[in-house]
């Protein structure tokens, strides 16, 4: 008789970083990954597009970048300031948004 296969994996079989999973948890990381899904983009950029504070924009490019979803494409000199772009360090993302928001629809 073959062994009984669990319905759930085991944590430790789970190919998943939490810090990345976590990272998603908020609707401006999901804009980040969205528009630096097809080429980098700054956070001031970003910042104007969404309607938000830079700082609240910054913070966030900040969490996906030290969770490993996004990197550092180039930086420009701009206005007096250094101004960084990123990009996705896996794109895809678009595609995953769309699945994801499908599952949680009303």
């Amino acid at each position: 008789m073959a062994a009984k296969r669990a319905i759930f994996p085991r944590v430790e079989e789970l190919d998943m970083d939490a810090k990345r999973l976590a990272a998603l948890g908020h609707p401006i990381r999901i804009a980040i990954l969205d528009a630096a899904d097809d080429d980098s983009v700054s956070p001031s950029d970003l910042a104007v597009i969404l309607g938000e504070p830079l700082g609240v924009v910054a913070y966030h490019f900040r969490v996906l970048h030290s969770a490993g979803l996004i990197e550092l494409a180039d930086t420009k000199r701009r206005r007096g300031s250094i101004q960084s772009f990123y990009r996705v360090v896996r794109p895809g993302w678009r595609d995953f948004i769309g699945a994801l928001r499908e599952q949680v629809a009303d």
